[in-house]
């Protein structure tokens, strides 16, 4: 080893000292080239030479220093002899220390991307720094972008593994991935203490994790959900495992759309996570998704990603034999609307219920025979295929009105209107459903032996001047809404203005107005004390009353009681 001193070359290859002592140092190069009139710090060695990291001249030998090679060649060539910047300090080094400040500046702003385009031109200045991987996988996991953070983190510490920095960062993002036995062992090379919070939320993570599983062990899909979603809120948001349990959970519970929206999120997650997270749980995710997409219909789409899986893992038994169920159910149900649109309706139910025998609760196969047998005349057949359908998809508008209709046709008026008013709750601008409403509603009162005298749909609001003609207004049935109003008042004149678009709106309800200026004595009958006053009545019976309420007021009230 030298004495601290630097040595420059003496003429004809003898090394000098800087206070004029001579020694018999290696000679660097007998011949140098002519362009070249600065030297290196001593022999440097072609490891040196490729990655520009040479002693200082101390006695520590862990003690490296970055110098460039700058003369017109390429930085970190070993033809010729190169050159230093004077001081001891590389014009790479400090050019990358600069951008890589300008990085923290947009970091710190939650500039993200800016910051990592600085931190990748810091690298490509000095790509051997630590501490520069490390802040550009701050930058990504910034950018969500998790599995090339962690691998930006791994590269720092393959560069320094003492880097206790780089060993926080992985802690972290791998918490993020559900990857609680690696964070943990991370959490010991960055020498933090038990107690930190970093541990306690290991200990969380760890915990719901296990509480997922166990629940599935039991098909609690409920309690599944409860501690995915917990999982993710305590900090596991990016775990692909948490979304596909996710997703599984929402199937099993017939929570479909909501199933797609975790389906989709785990496909997010699935991009931005590593090759061996990926590896591990996209085959459950591409099962689940096949599984979304029959359940929901969508039997072509169910077909190509099991194809897509089939081809990548030809020996996967699982993903095979969804392929095979896939395609048969696509055919059935192809060959089933075929038949159905040529009016071939016994053919229709054999394609639909060949579907069903490979998947007997597929609740679009279940609603499309119902539809086969409705048109067949078999009207029980086509209750029990809603009720099947109902059973997976409770919230299957299109079985639930299949079933509607087949309740009426077999004049079962109660139950009939129990479906077409759930129907009305969710499609409350639906016309045609609520003249079908109406006709049950009439049809039930018939049926009790009630007379029965107005028996139109919708219309205008209707002026009731007598006693009777108010008692049949509110015996109509369904909703009735009363309006107590006075031709002097601004208000009220407003009020009617908007009653007449309420009763647009809303055409299963009925509405009547009485002036209490032209009937004093039905006013005083009905106890009218102001006025706008509103009275609603359900088949005859008053269930609400409103004195001078707003627009928004009333139209709420009329849907609370039933008008959708």
């Amino acid at each position: 080893m030298d004495n601290g001193s630097i040595k420059k070359e003496k003429p004809g290859g003898i090394l000098k000292t800087q206070n004029g002592g001579e020694s018999n140092g290696t000679r660097l190069n007998a011949n140098p080239a002519p362009t070249s009139s600065r030297f290196l710090v001593g022999a440097a060695s072609p490891a040196e030479l490729r990655t520009g990291i040479k002693l200082t001249g101390t006695t520590n030998t862990s003690a490296y220093k970055k110098v460039s090679y700058v003369d017109g060649g390429r930085a970190g060539e070993s033809q010729g002899i190169r050159n230093i910047v004077p001081g001891g300090e590389s014009r790479s080094n400090v050019s990358a220390e600069d951008v890589k400040n300008s990085g923290n500046a947009e970091y710190k702003k939650g500039n993200f991307a800016k910051a990592l385009s600085l931190y990748d031109r810091a690298i490509s200045l000095c790509p051997d720094q630590a501490a520069y991987r490390c802040n550009r996988a701050a930058a990504l996991a910034g950018l969500n972008r998790v599995g090339e953070a962690v691998q930006e983190s791994e590269m720092a510490l393959k560069l320094d593994s003492s880097f206790s920095r780089a060993h926080q960062r992985l802690v972290s993002l791998l918490l993020r991935l559900g990857q609680t036995e690696q964070a943990r062992k991370h959490l010991k090379g960055s020498g933090q203490q038990n107690e930190t919070g970093d541990s306690q939320r290991i200990t969380l993570i760890e915990r719901r994790l296990t509480n997922c599983f166990e629940a599935k062990k039991l098909k609690d899909w409920n309690a599944v959900l409860r501690e995915c979603d917990a999982a993710i809120v305590a900090g596991a948001d990016y775990s692909l495992q948490v979304y596909v349990l996710k997703a599984e959970s929402l199937l099993k519970l017939q929570r479909l759309d909501e199933a797609d929206a975790a389906l989709a999120a785990a496909r997010r997650v699935e991009d931005a996570s590593p090759r061996s997270t990926k590896v591990e749980f996209s085959n459950n995710l591409v099962v689940l998704l096949a599984q979304a997409d029959m359940a929901q219909g969508r039997f072509e789409e169910a077909v190509a990603i099991t194809e897509r899986a089939a081809r990548l893992d030809p020996q996967n038994f699982e993903v095979s034999s969804l392929l095979r169920k896939a395609r048969t159910v696509s055919k059935a149900r192809a060959a089933g609307n075929d038949f159905f649109k040529a009016a071939k309706f016994f053919e229709a139910c054999a394609a639909y219920t060949e579907g069903l025998e490979l998947d007997p609760a597929n609740a679009i196969l279940l609603c499309n025979r119902a539809a086969s047998r409705s048109k067949l005349g078999q009207w029980e057949k086509t209750l029990e295929d809603c009720n099947a359908a109902l059973q997976v998809q409770p919230k299957y508008m299109k079985a639930l009105l299949r079933r509607a209709h087949s309740y009426a046709k077999l004049e079962r008026w109660e139950d009939a209107a129990r479906d077409y008013e759930a129907i009305r709750r969710e499609h409350p601008g639906d016309v045609e459903v609520a003249q079908a409403l109406f006709d049950v509603q009439v049809a039930l009162k018939k049926s009790r032996g009630e007379e029965i005298s107005r028996t139109h749909f919708g219309g205008g609001v209707e002026e009731v001047f007598r006693n009777d003609q108010f008692r049949e207004a509110i015996s109509c049935p369904g909703l009735s809404v009363v309006e107590f109003t006075t031709r002097w008042s601004d208000r009220c004149r407003q009020f009617s203005t908007f009653v007449e678009e309420l009763c647009r709106r809303y055409p299963s309800v009925n509405f009547s107005k009485v002036d209490v200026d032209d009937s004093p004595y039905l006013a005083q009958l009905e106890s009218i004390s102001s006025v706008p006053t509103f009275k609603i009545f359900r088949n005859g019976v008053n269930v609400k009353e409103l004195l001078g309420p707003s627009q928004q007021g009333l139209e709420q009230a009329v849907k609370q009681c039933g008008g959708v």
